[in-house]
């Protein structure tokens, strides 16, 4: 292309990539017909690209710190269910705890019961026998 003869029209692409064409033929001297100030139209480009990139990181941020507060709701809501299992679990052993002592006194009352009615036996023996 000749810069004197030539010119160039620089549509339906990108902002980002028309940036790039629209600096690279003015540094080339080659005139582009539907620019109309190529210092204005690179100025509003960067501006728009800065605008949507800072954009962009908020709303990242937005969105890490709604994963973040979730990710903590559902460690609360773990926290809780761990501390109700612990506490079924505690229940249990006292119950099954309860449950092994009044075994044991059950079978201890029985073992009085057979040693009264031994003695009962044995003091009815000797009576008879006499």
């Amino acid at each position: 292309m000749k810069p004197a003869e030539d010119a160039a029209i620089i549509a339906d692409i990108g902002k980002r990539k028309k940036y790039d064409l629209i600096k690279k033929a003015s540094e080339l001297n080659i005139m582009i017909t539907n620019v109309i100030s190529v210092q204005k139209t690179l100025d509003k480009i960067e501006k728009d690209v800065k605008v949507r990139k800072h954009l962009r990181s908020e709303f990242i941020k937005k969105r890490t710190t709604k994963v973040e507060a979730k990710k903590k709701d559902e460690k609360k809501i773990d926290e809780k269910n761990a501390k109700l299992d612990l506490e079924k679990k505690e229940t249990k052993s006292e119950v099954t705890k309860q449950d092994v002592n009044s075994k044991k006194e059950k079978t201890r009352e029985q073992i009085i019961k057979e040693q009264q009615a031994k003695a009962d036996l044995t003091t009815v023996g000797k009576e008879s026998a006499k």
